[in-house]
C-alpha cells in the first residue's frame, strides 16, 4: 500500500503517479503478458474493491483515476509502518525528527528536518514531500544527494530553481519527481542515473534537458514541457511508455517510430513534419492515449487509426485558419474519450461522432465548429457520460434526437453567447446528475434554474 500510507489525511492522489511509484519501488513483479504498470493497476482495482482505498474519480475506461485512503486505515498503516521501521511521516503528531525508517513522507516543516542529511536514516529508500509552500532551504537538495541508497525522491511544488550536479551520484534513483518546481535546466550528470524509470519535470518555466537524458535506457515515463528528444537515442529507449509534451522536430522523422513501447504520447508545436508524424503513429500500435497540439494538427486528421484497438483517449488541439473536415470512420471504435479544440469544422461533430459505441467523454471547444446548430442523432452516443461544449461563438441551437445520450451524467456548456436554450428533452433524462452553465448570458442561466 505504499505510498498510500504516506499520504496526508484526505489527500487525493493521481492513480498514474501511484502506479509509477509502486513500480519504481520494485513492489510490482513482472507478469506474463502485462507491463508492471498494468499489473499495478490491477492491484489498485483490488484495493478499491476491498474498500481499502476510496475511488474519487474513474477515467472514461472505468479505471481508477484519482483515489485516497480511508482515514482509519491510514492511521493503522502508519502505526504498523513505524513499528517495523518501514516508514515514517514527518509532520504527523506521533512522528519524531530523528528518522530511522526506510521510507519517509514530509507533510510540513521540511526546513527543520532537512537542513542536514544527518537527521535521516542512511538507509533511506524513499522520500516524498507534500504541501511544501516555500519551506525549502536552498542547499537542502544538495544535502539529500549524500543519501546514496535513495530510490525515490518526489519534491513536487518545491521552490527550487536548480538541481546540483551531485545528483548524478545517486545511481540507485528510479523515480525523480520535480513537478511544479522553478527549474530551467537539469545538470548533465543526470545521465549517470542508469536505473531511472520515471522523470517528471512538468515545471513552471520552459526547461532545457541535457541530451544525456535520452541515453537513460531504463526510462519508462518522461514528462517534460517542450522536451526535444534525441533521434539517435530513440532506438535504445525500448521501455519508454510515456512521452508527454515533447516538441515536434526532426526527431519525429528519425526517432518516433522507434519508440515501440509507447502507451501515452503528447506532441506539441506541430507545425510541420506532418507526413513522418502520420507514418510513425501508424507503427505505434500500443498507444492508449494520444494528444497533438499545433497549427498543423488538422492535416493529420485523415490519419487512419482504426488499427489502434487500444487507443482510448484522443486529444487534438489544432489552431488553423482553414476549414477542415473530420473523418470519424478513421477513429478506433474502442475510443472512450475525445477532446477536440480549434478545428473550424463545417460539419456537425455530434452528428459525425454519435455512432462511436464506447465514447464516454466528449469535449468540443475553442471554435471547433463553425455552424450554428448541432444535432445528436437518434440513439447516438449510447455510453456518453460527460459532455462539455465550450467557447463556440456561433452556436445557436442544440438538438437531441430520440434515444440520444441515454447514459449522460454530466453536461457543461460555457462561453456560447448565442446559444438560445438547452436542448429539449435533456431535462427529463433520468441519468443526468449535473448541469453546469459557465459564463453564459443571464437569460440562458435563468432557463436552466428550473432543472432538477
Amino acid at each position: 500500500m505504499l505510498p498510500l500510507r504516506l499520504l496526508p489525511e484526505d489527500m487525493v492522489i493521481d492513480a498514474t503517479k501511484l502506479v509509477q511509484l509502486w513500480v519504481a519501488e520494485g513492489f510490482i513483479a513482472q507478469a506474463a503478458g502485462f507491463t508492471r504498470e498494468e499489473t499495478a493497476e490491477q492491484h489498485l482495482e483490488k484495493l478499491a474493491n476491498r474498500s481499502i482505498l476510496q475511488v474519487v474519480i474513474r477515467d472514461p475506461m472505468g479505471r481508477v483515476d484519482k483515489c485516497r485512503i480511508y482515514d482509519l486505515l491510514l492511521d493503522l498503516a502508519k502505526h504498523e509502518g513505524r513499528k517495523n521501521q518501514f516508514l515514517d511521516v514527518h509532520g504527523d503528531p506521533t512522528s519524531t525528527h530523528a528518522v530511522r525508517s526506510r521510507r519517509l513522507a514530509v507533510h510540513e516543516d521540511a526546513s527543520v528536518c532537512f537542513s542536514s542529511s544527518s537527521c535521516l536514516a542512511p538507509n533511506l529508500r524513499s522520500l516524498l514531500f507534500f504541501n511544501l509552500d516555500g519551506q525549502w532551504f536552498g542547499d537542502s537538495l544538495l544535502n539529500l544527494c549524500s543519501l546514496k541508497l535513495l530510490r525515490v525522491i518526489d519534491i513536487e511544488g518545491a521552490p527550487i530553481d536548480m538541481v546540483p550536479k551531485e545528483i548524478g551520484g545517486m545511481v540507485r534513483l528510479t523515480y525523480l519527481g520535480l513537478r511544479n518546481t522553478r527549474l530551467a535546466s537539469l545538470p548533465s550528470s543526470i545521465e549517470n542515473l542508469g536505473r531511472l524509470q520515471t522523470l517528471d519535470i512538468r515545471v513552471v518555466f520552459e526547461i532545457t534537458l541535457p541530451q544525456g537524458v535520452w541515453r537513460i535506457r531504463t526510462l519508462r515515463h518522461l514528462q517534460a514541457h517542450r522536451a526535444q528528444p534525441q533521434a539517435s537515442s530513440c532506438g535504445t529507449l525500448t521501455e519508454l511508455q510515456t512521452l508527454q509534451y515533447a516538441v515536434a522536430g526532426e526527431w519525429v522523422q528519425a526517432g518516433l517510430r522507434k519508440l515501440s513501447s509507447l502507451r501515452k504520447l503528447t506532441i506539441v508545436g506541430v507545425s510541420a513534419h506532418v507526413k513522418p508524424l502520420s507514418e510513425a503513429i501508424q507503427r505505434l500500435k500500443r498507444l492508449n492515449f494520444f494528444e497533438l497540439k499545433g497549427s498543423s494538427v488538422p492535416n493529420v486528421l485523415g490519419l487512419d487509426l482504426t488499427g489502434h484497438a487500444g487507443l482510448h483517449e484522443l486529444i487534438l488541439d489544432g489552431t488553423t485558419r482553414k476549414v477542415v473536415g473530420l473523418a470519424p470512420g478513421n477513429l478506433p471504435q474502442n475510443v472512450t474519450a475525445i477532446n477536440l479544440k480549434g478545428w473550424r469544422l463545417e460539419q456537425d461533430p455530434l452528428a459525425q461522432l454519435g455512432a462511436l459505441p464506447y465514447l464516454g467523454d466528449l469535449i468540443l471547444s475553442s471554435g471547433v465548429f463553425l455552424g450554428d446548430e448541432m444535432v445528436c442523432p437518434a440513439a447516438g452516443f449510447p455510453r456518453l457520460r460527460e459532455l462539455i461544449i465550450y467557447n463556440l461563438a456561433g452556436l445557436r441551437r442544440l438538438r437531441l434526437s430520440e434515444g440520444a445520450m441515454g447514459s449522460l451524467v454530466s453536461f457543461t456548456v460555457g462561453r456560447c453567447p448565442r446559444l438560445e436554450s438547452l436542448p429539449e428533452g435533456m431535462e427529463g433524462m433520468r441519468s443526468l446528475e449535473g448541469l453546469s452553465l459557465e459564463y453564459m448570458p443571464e437569460a440562458f442561466v435563468e432557463k436552466g434554474r428550473g432543472w432538477s
